[in-house]
């Protein structure tokens, strides 16, 4: 093999490890998104409940001090 050749072999590694960097750069990122949207997900369905809680006990004041049977 000649210089011109090994220099060429040479470039394609570089450009295929170059590649698989940014691959697994962008796979990182994208994990990491995800886990950042489960949790605020995750949240938002915590609030939901409580809100959610917050309003049955609403109804059941309200429907004791009508007077209205439940259940």
């Amino acid at each position: 093999m000649n210089v011109e050749t090994i220099s060429i072999i040479i470039s394609v590694i570089m450009v295929g490890a170059a590649g698989g960097a940014l691959t697994m750069a962008g796979f990182k990122q994208s994990r990491a998104d995800m886990d950042r949207r489960f949790r605020e997900t995750r949240e938002d369905v915590r609030e939901l409940r409580r809100d959610v809680n917050y309003l049955r006990e609403a109804v059941g004041a309200l429907n004791e001090r009508m007077g209205i049977k439940t259940g």
